[in-house]
């Protein structure tokens, strides 16, 4: 990428986040984060895609459901189910169970 170009894009997930402390193997936030600012890259933003754990097995379940009618009704149920298991736990799924990242990042103008 040319100094001043922007990279913008996402990389599939769609399995726990194993943080000891860094998860390696797959693209991770941290790793991209890392990969990307070790690249040269500046105004790096990773953001999770993603619901929660149900979300993420319907779109692994998603290409055996032909029924559209079926899919929608499974959908808006694993989306009321996710936001209800957020509420009791308190806690943000999307980030431990990404179905995907999209990124964001630039290259600095080099100053001579």
């Amino acid at each position: 990428l040319k100094p001043g170009g922007k990279m913008v894009g996402s990389v599939p997930f769609l399995v726990h986040i194993i943080r000891d402390p860094d998860d390696y193997f797959r693209f991770s936030k941290s790793v991209m984060e890392k990969l990307f600012k070790e690249a040269g890259f500046t105004s790096v933003e990773v953001k999770p895609a993603g619901r929660g754990p149900f979300t993420a097995a319907l779109q692994m379940l998603s290409p055996y459901i032909h029924n559209r009618f079926i899919h929608t009704a499974i959908f808006a149920t694993v989306l009321v189910i996710d936001k209800f298991i957020r509420a009791i736990n308190n806690k943000d799924w999307a980030n431990d169970q990404p179905l995907a990242y999209f990124f964001y990042a630039e290259k600095p103008i080099q100053k001579h």
